[in-house]
């Protein structure tokens, strides 16, 4: 771990000192590279966050402080070895989901053969960090889509304990990619009474590339968020399906909302679902001529419209240093507002954990960091936030990983919370 020279003042969008040491936590495990992805609070306080390490599947469990949960897991770490042939079991946890229950489900991706095609994988596991021997083949699910790359990228659990994952689908020798969403019972098989046998395929769309985020509304309707090619471009693609699958053609035009941004080419990473029934949108909008890109955030109504109650015509951008910038994760806030999390690039072999706050308006919080923003850097080398969390006192914790300069380690930090 890693005490960075840090105001002892507790500021809004200050690291909080109580945490780890001095408001950031590092971990290496078994001298390998330990990536994070994402990042759940179990309602005890404990941080569940997900990745890769020695290229499989890893979880780890840390208490409220930063420290390793040791009763998880072995000694706070657990590895799962993928499906595959041997040696070629390449992947990570791209996405973390808990259940009512307090069981973990995870889900990424695999190879699944030598020709280095790729299936989803979803993962349950008991609360000690146990495989879940009830779900799957001894706690695990593959599904393939067409025999070639298939990639999970979100998890969401229904209230009924079933899974939704959502990723990509590609086809015609890895040509043609498509949003692509499976389904799973409580048992891990995929459930019949979603799509074609548990699968949905954006074939009707073929805007719709691939799909980075996904959430369950009250009504039990499916919202994902992610890439889309339109106008010689791209950018923000959202589509909502009904509970059993289908196209809901009362979002948006067709059940699809495809969002420009005047910048240039964007691409959504993330979204959440706010208790009012908007949803809102974060990734990044590349500038032209691509010399840099900034954090971008959309919010919609209930319909799929842009809201243009939220920043300019319902879309803000941030910009930290004038490079490259992109945000992977989105989390609401009691207040209305969100919080974003990626990177801030600081020149060619440099960046930092990046974290911003808008308003409810789309505004960015001036009262939060340096005007809405904050950058926390741990060893002078790359450090990359890619996920969020808000605890209920507000507190925010971003997840990720940081160079060392002989490894890549699991990296946290956490923030005092809005002052709104």
């Amino acid at each position: 771990m890693l005490a960075p020279g840090v105001s002892t003042r507790a500021a809004v969008g200050e690291l909080d000192a109580s945490f780890g040491t001095a408001g950031v936590a590092s971990y290496e495990f078994g001298g390998s590279d330990n990536t994070v992805n994402c990042v759940a609070l179990q309602r005890d306080g404990k941080i569940v966050v997900g990745g890769g390490i020695a290229n499989g599947f890893g979880l780890a469990r840390f208490q409220s402080d930063g420290s390793l949960d040791t009763t998880f897991g072995s000694g706070g770490v657990v590895t799962t070895r993928l499906p595959g042939p041997l040696g070629y079991n390449v992947g990570a946890v791209e996405a973390v989901a808990l259940l009512p229950d307090g069981k973990i489900v995870v889900a990424g991706t695999s190879i699944s053969n030598y020709a280095y095609n790729t299936d989803f994988v979803v993962a349950r596991y008991n609360v000690d960090g146990s495989p879940d021997a009830t779900f799957g083949d001894g706690g695990i699910t593959v599904t393939d889509f067409f025999g070639e790359y298939d990639l999970a990228h979100a998890v969401a659990v229904q209230g009924d304990g079933k899974i939704i994952v959502a990723g990509a689908a590609n086809r015609d020798g890895g040509t043609r990619a498509s949003f692509a969403v499976a389904r799973y019972g409580v048992d891990g098989s995929l459930d019949a009474g979603f799509g074609v046998g548990g699968k949905v395929v954006a074939d009707s769309f073929d805007t719709l590339k691939w799909a980075n985020a996904v959430g369950v509304q009250p009504d039990g309707k499916i919202v994902v968020a992610g890439y889309g090619e339109f106008n010689q471009a791209g950018g923000f693609a959202l589509a909502r399906l009904g509970p059993d699958g289908s196209p809901d053609l009362t979002f948006g035009l067709g059940g699809v909302t495809l969002t420009e941004f005047h910048e240039g080419s964007a691409e959504a990473t993330a979204l959440t679902l706010q208790p009012d029934g908007r949803i809102v949108a974060a990734g990044y909008v590349n500038n032209r001529p691509g010399t840099s890109s900034d954090f971008a955030v959309a919010r919609y109504d209930g319909r799929g419209l842009l809201d243009g109650s939220f920043g300019k015509a319902g879309r803000a951008t941030i910009d930290f240093r004038g490079d490259f910038d992109l945000a992977f994760a989105v989390a609401a806030l009691p207040d209305g507002g969100v919080v974003l999390a990626g990177y801030a690039q600081m020149g060619v072999d440099d960046s930092d954990f990046a974290v911003a706050k808008v308003d409810r308006d789309g505004k960015w919080d001036r009262d939060f960091g340096n005007g809405g923003r904050v950058m926390t850097d741990f060893y002078g080398l790359p450090d990359v936030a890619r996920a969020v969390a808000v605890r209920p006192d507000g507190r925010i914790v971003a997840a990720g990983y940081t160079s060392t300069g002989g490894t890549i380690d699991f990296a946290l930090a956490c923030y005092v919370g809005a002052s709104k």
